[in-house]
């Protein structure tokens, strides 16, 4: 057997030191929440600390426990993943799903040679009893009234689930004050609205089923926060519902009223009757849109479609109106409406052959002659 020579020992034993600095610099220090952590930093540090989140959604507070201070920020395997912002002028790390994420601390005005140390620890943030819902959502019941916060990183799901077929979610948000200038966003149901006042919004549902939105900040000046009221109602559609689509539109005889409601976001209502101009020619009918709130009006907009699917006419609307148009083909011919508010309007609808008003009566006065009116 061949002895072993003094250089290759000394070969082998760089080797294994070089194993073991690689070892070494691999090597994740991990953390937990509620526990104090220590860097020391110099001016090109970046020291990484390795943190296993557990919950979906998760917010934490970097609570410092030392006078000196550094920039910190958390990060996950994807872009979007994570995220740092700042809450009533603290710094809040958040989390899209539970696993594993990266937590980097660094001073990058320390000079050459200088160091400094500091101390941190990281606690669940919850600014509301709602919270961790950044993620999983809220669930919401007819009735329930609830406070919520929202901050510039902050953003609150909700979810609820309709029974009938066209409900809609009322929702009435509260706190604000007199010149507020602070608002956010609703989101959610194919829809994005801003809420910068006390008042209520209407969410409309198609099937029966679950719907979700979220609530988050738009507009506030500093780094706060701000904190509202919210009540939740459903409210069942009209008898004409589901009828937010073509296909589905509502039957309407012609010279008959139907009474709908529209309104909410994302509502519309179609309503269909059948024209039967004589071959080569064309009929006149009246479209009435009637029972406007004189105080409380909304805009409503309509189109008319031909069985073709040409527009025949359109228009918007916010009082009592009518619209004379003409039809040239034979067949089902459909109605649009829409609301361009978010709020719930009560009216009715009706199509009749020819162009006379039967609402029209009511409008008329007599003339007295000169010698018979009051002095």
């Amino acid at each position: 057997m061949k002895r072993v020579g003094r250089w290759t020992w000394m070969l082998l034993t760089l080797l294994l030191l070089l194993c073991a600095s690689v070892l070494a610099a691999d090597e994740k220090t991990y953390i937990e929440l509620d526990e104090t952590v220590e860097a020391v930093l110099t001016n090109s540090d970046r020291m990484n600390f390795y943190l296993d989140i557990p919950v979906d959604g998760m917010r934490m507070l970097v609570d410092w426990q030392s006078e000196e201070t550094c920039n910190i920020y958390i990060s996950g395997k994807t872009h979007d993943s994570a995220n740092t912002t700042n809450a009533d002028g603290n710094t809040v790390l958040g989390v899209q799903k539970a696993g594993e994420y990266t937590v980097t601390v660094y001073d990058n005005s320390l000079k050459q040679g200088e160091t400094r140390t500091v101390r941190f620890m990281l606690r669940e943030y919850k600014n509301d009893a709602q919270e961790p819902n950044d993620v999983t959502p809220t669930e919401l019941h007819d009735g329930d009234a609830i406070s919520f916060t929202l901050d510039g990183g902050d953003r609150d799901q909700f979810a609820f689930t309709t029974t009938k077929p066209g409900q809609d979610i009322a929702l009435t948000f509260g706190g604000f004050y007199y010149a507020d200038r602070t608002s956010f966003k609703l989101s959610g149901i194919g829809t994005s609205y801003t809420i910068d006042g006390n008042g209520t919004v209407f969410l409309h549902a198609g099937e029966p089923g679950a719907y979700q939105f979220s609530l988050y900040m738009f507009y506030m000046s500093g780094d706060g926060e701000i904190s509202r009221s919210m009540e939740v109602h459903l409210l069942d559609g009209d008898e004409n519902e589901l009828n937010d689509t073509k296909e589905t539109a509502t039957p309407l005889p012609i010279g008959t009223d139907a009474a709908f409601s529209i309104g909410g976001i994302n509502d519309e209502d179609w309503f269909s009757f059948e024209a039967v101009p004589e071959e080569g020619k064309s009929k006149i009918y009246t479209l009435r849109l009637l029972d406007f709130d004189p105080e409380n009006s909304e805009t409503v907009s309509y189109k008319i479609y031909a069985p073709d699917g040409s527009v025949v006419a359109g228009n918007s609307t916010s009082s009592r109106h009518t619209r004379v148009f003409s039809c040239s083909q034979q067949g089902q011919y459909t109605i649009k409406l829409s609301a361009s508010d978010i709020q719930r309007t009560l009216l009715r609808i009706r199509v009749e052959e020819g162009g006379d008003d039967p609402y029209e009566s009511n409008d008329t006065w007599i003339v007295q002659p000169i010698s018979n009116r009051a002095s």
